[in-house]
């Protein structure tokens, strides 16, 4: 049986020739905690018998970001669009994980374009980090809205990337493919008319 809630919970275990157990459990949102495992004997050679141990922290990250919001295509190549981030967990049935951006460090999460269609043309790629986190944090309930231009026609990519969460080896990304299309503002016409 694996633990999954924060309050207390009996969970059978098989311990090893080492007198080793091993805890399953699954933690739906994010952050830092501690499991606190505790034995109290009730009868026989375990009468009396009280055991408690606590794990060092356990970083749990969220397992992906879901990028959503865009507005419906079609876009406007050099006008804002806005766009939102949202760190979701890894259950059967994704939810976001709203502890992400309660965190008291500040996490960075990067907003990138990719796979510019046709071609990157006359644009500068997305570049936007937002943070999550510590007093400057723009996440709420483990989302944020953030406002994006790009400036030519066709499609893009976005992702969004961070990493080392809370100083941990694990990393988040997310994509968004074929985002737009995009189309011109307007038509410039000059030298007109002829002659």
């Amino acid at each position: 049986t694996a633990l999954t809630t924060l309050s207390d919970t009996n969970v059978s275990l098989t311990i090893d020739s080492s007198g080793t157990a091993t805890i399953p459990f699954i933690y739906d949102d994010a952050g830092s905690l501690t499991v606190t495992a505790s034995y109290t004997g009730s009868s026989g050679l375990d009468s009396g018998l009280s055991l408690t141990g606590t794990s060092s922290a356990i970083v749990v990250a969220p397992a992906s970001f879901q990028i959503s919001g865009i507005p419906a295509a079609p876009l406007m190549a050099g006008v804002a669009f806005n766009a939102a981030v949202t760190a979701m967990n890894g259950c059967a049935t994704p939810a976001a994980t709203t502890n992400f951006g309660r965190e008291s460090t500040a996490t960075n999460v990067l907003i990138t374009s990719t796979n510019p269609q046709p071609a990157l043309g006359n644009a500068t790629a997305i570049s936007k980090t937002l943070v999550a986190g510590g007093a400057s944090s723009v996440f709420t309930a483990g989302a944020a809205s953030t406002s994006l231009t790009w400036n030519e026609v066709g499609t893009i990519d976005l992702k969004a990337d961070s990493t080392a969460y809370l100083g941990s080896a694990l990393n988040i990304t997310g994509t968004q493919a074929a985002v737009g299309r995009f189309k011109p503002a307007y038509f410039d016409m000059q030298g007109w008319p002829p002659g």
